[in-house]
């Protein structure tokens, strides 16, 4: 195996996943590499481009999950870094078996490098697939009630795991065959499948982050954290900001929370407003410009007593997947030089200058 190529996906690709669901993050991409490795060990394959399909498969999760399988496969051929190890053919390879991963595929994958990716993708512990569900039900229909959930959970589980699902294994002698059978006993038992969901829901719930759109009821949680936002900069520039105020009255936030061109997203834990971010649709108009759509973060905070929990990154994890599903160019916003700490943050988060807005202070 190569070890730069390793090097690559262990520091670009597998952090990537940070910003996915619950049950697509770094602990996933690894156990996808580390089961298909093992899997593979049984045939005549090129350890590198298995590795390399394992590592990207997921990756499209970050433009579309409907059509992620085939985003992954674009990512792939687009990635000019993977141009070092392969040549063209196996990058198409690579690409293909990562677009044949998905369990609802109607094709049987077109290589052995599909087929391991795949199985090792499909990862069958039955109290893990039946968290995961509700953990993506929980995620991304929030608006559902307890009774909601379970019967989404329950229809998932009959479609796809089920006797009679459309989930079939690929490999033979494969590490799913036995948890496949206990999980559609379970399935199959509606009384203990109550229970367990149950359990899980709670637990859960207890411990569940949505980020979701502002609504009226987050006037009070919003309005606190704007309060933050007043202080850090007043102590930075208190010759421009006030040390009290409001940015918005509640009508105007009520206003932004309703238009579709200022989305603002807030993070959801068990109830409690964490961090929000302020965005708003822009679109190039001028005759100079190219006509480009824009999507302008007009504001991030989170919580100064939940700092250091990796909230500001899933909330700028949401703006990158958002502004991707409006087709936007490029995310801007502006930054205080006052404020070194949320210019370190951005940075990291993979922005750079764009342009540099100066001052000459009239004494």
């Amino acid at each position: 195996m190569d070890t730069s190529l390793l090097e690559y996906i262990e520091r670009e690709i597998i952090p990537r996943y940070s910003s996915f669901d619950k049950a697509h993050r770094e602990d996933h991409a690894r156990t996808v590499i580390a089961r298909a490795m093992e899997m593979g060990r049984n045939y005549d394959i090129d350890e590198d481009i298995l590795l390399a399909a394992a590592a990207f498969h997921d990756l499209g999760l970050a433009v579309d999950r409907k059509t992620h399988h085939l985003e992954s496969g674009r990512i792939i051929r687009e990635d000019a870094r993977l141009r070092e190890w392969f040549s063209p053919d196996q990058i198409e390879t690579i690409a293909q078996a990562a677009e044949d991963h998905r369990a609802s595929a109607k094709t049987a994958p077109r290589s052995i490098y599909g087929r391991l990716v795949a199985e090792a993708d499909r990862l069958i512990v039955p109290e893990t697939i039946i968290r995961r569900t509700i953990q993506y039900g929980m995620s991304h229909y929030p608006e559902l009630d307890k009774e909601g959930h379970w019967q989404r959970t329950l229809a998932h589980l009959h479609e796809k795991y089920a006797r009679g699902g459309y989930l079939h294994l690929l490999i033979p002698g494969s590490p799913n065959e036995e948890p496949l059978e206990r999980l559609r006993d379970m399935i199959e038992d509606e009384g203990l499948l109550r229970q367990v969901f149950d359990r899980m829901f709670e637990e859960e719930r207890a411990d569940s982050a949505v980020i979701r759109l502002a609504g009226p009821g987050d006037l009070e949680a919003v309005n606190r954290l704007l309060e933050q936002v007043l202080k850090i900069h007043h102590d930075g520039r208190p010759d421009l900001f006030r040390p009290e105020g409001k940015k918005y009255s509640d009508a105007e936030l009520l206003d932004i929370f309703a238009n579709p061109e200022t989305p603002v997203f807030v993070y959801d834990k068990g109830g409690s407003v964490l961090g929000y971010v302020f965005c708003a649709l822009q679109r190039a108009d001028a005759g100079s410009l190219n006509p480009i759509s824009t999507l302008y973060v007009d504001d991030l905070c989170v919580d100064e007593a939940s700092r250091g929990r990796h909230i500001g990154k899933a909330l700028f994890g949401k703006v990158k997947e958002y502004a991707t599903s409006k087709g936007c160019h490029n995310i801007t916003l502006h930054v205080w030089e006052c404020n070194p700490a949320a210019r370190a943050f951005y940075e990291s988060m993979g922005m750079s200058v764009q342009f540099t807005s100066m001052e000459l202070l009239c004494k």
